[in-house]
């Protein structure tokens, strides 16, 4: 990564302050903690290119919990690596720092990155736990403090990275720049660029036209000629406005699509259950339909008030029983609440 001529100002937010910068003499750049970060990858392979931004954004808008965000993400292959934040809380901050419009990024973008593997990283604030493969941050996740064995477990388990459990915590300094620049996903050919190419094109041509010559023939052969690229031009960018107008009937179609989905997925509620199992007790049978989970677990020892005491304490379950099945295997049903 070449080395920039002016180090850049930056100004760290943490939980509790702001760090002001103590040397550099170039651009301003407000690096948010991780603690006000939340962090998604999302898989939008499958996803035309020239829709992938409106997709991502409509998962964004889905994921948000805050009243007001900004949003930062690193495109990879198809993957957009996305960090959201309040931006109330931002912006507060740097209006008490006298600070406008600064460089604003996460700043787990100034720690290193990996091909393959785990990373447990100090933070400004916290911890961070982080799964890399194939260049791409495909899990993340900050603690206030070192995750106790379990939780770093069912973590790693999650995705399939268990043979990282030995992870040491690091605490790297800040790279001198960011690995990663915020982008849309399509740069070609959109509605607006074509707007754009018009209008240049029309300016320039009719420049070069006046400095052809001074008669009027010449003028009204020029607005002629000048009228027949416009009309070339219109017939090009028609497909790209009837593309458009697609993506946003399909759009309003895969919103009205997800919010029939009321109960949370699958996958969702399989890793609100194994995060809490101890490390001695395996789930052998998952059953779940709509509304309703039961699922059974065996291991030793198997002590049912402490499952359904503890699932009974998680969102979304609730109405949680258990039935012991064998001496070491139990069964586990709980309603599922809607979103």
């Amino acid at each position: 990564m070449r080395k920039p001529l002016f180090l850049p100002r930056r100004y760290q937010q943490r939980l509790a302050n702001v760090i002001p910068p103590t040397n550099g003499n170039g651009r301003r750049e407000w690096i948010i903690s991780r603690a006000l970060c939340h962090y998604r990858c999302f898989d939008l392979r499958e996803i035309p290119i020239n829709r992938r931004d409106a997709v991502l954004e409509m998962h964004i808008q889905q994921w948000n919990p805050f009243a007001e965000c900004n949003s930062f993400s690193v495109w990879n292959q198809g993957v957009a690596q996305t960090w959201i934040w309040d931006s109330s809380k931002i912006e507060t901050a740097q209006t008490e720092q006298n600070l406008k419009n600064p460089y604003n990024f996460p700043e787990t973008l100034l720690r290193p990155k990996l091909e393959n593997g785990v990373q447990l990283l100090q933070c400004l604030d916290g911890i961070e736990g982080q799964i890399w493969r194939n260049h791409i941050l495909i899990a993340s996740r900050w603690w206030a403090e070192i995750p106790d064995i379990n939780i770093w477990q069912n973590f790693l388990r999650a995705h399939n990275a268990l043979e990282f459990i030995d992870a040491p915590l690091q605490n790297p300094p800040f790279l001198e720049q960011a690995w990663g620049k915020s982008r849309s996903a399509f740069r070609s050919s959109g509605l607006l660029q074509e707007r754009w190419l018009v209008g240049v094109l029309s300016v320039v041509f009719l420049i070069a036209l006046i400095w052809e010559g001074t008669f009027v023939y010449k003028w009204q052969s020029a607005y002629s000629n000048l009228q027949s690229e416009i009309a070339i031009l219109n017939d090009k960018a028609n497909p790209i406005l009837e593309a458009k107008s697609q993506t946003i009937n399909e759009q309003k179609h895969v919103e009205r699509l997800l919010g029939l989905n009321i109960y949370p997925n699958n996958l969702e509620l399989m890793a609100k259950i194994a995060e809490k199992l101890p490390q001695n007790v395996k789930m052998i049978e998952w059953h779940y339909q709509t509304g309703e989970v039961n699922f059974s677990i065996e291991g030793s020892p198997i002590e049912p008030s402490y499952y359904v005491s503890t699932y009974q304490a998680i969102p979304p379950f609730s109405d949680v029983k258990s039935n012991s099945k064998m001496a070491n295997q139990l069964t586990i049903s709980m309603k599922v609440n809607k979103k």
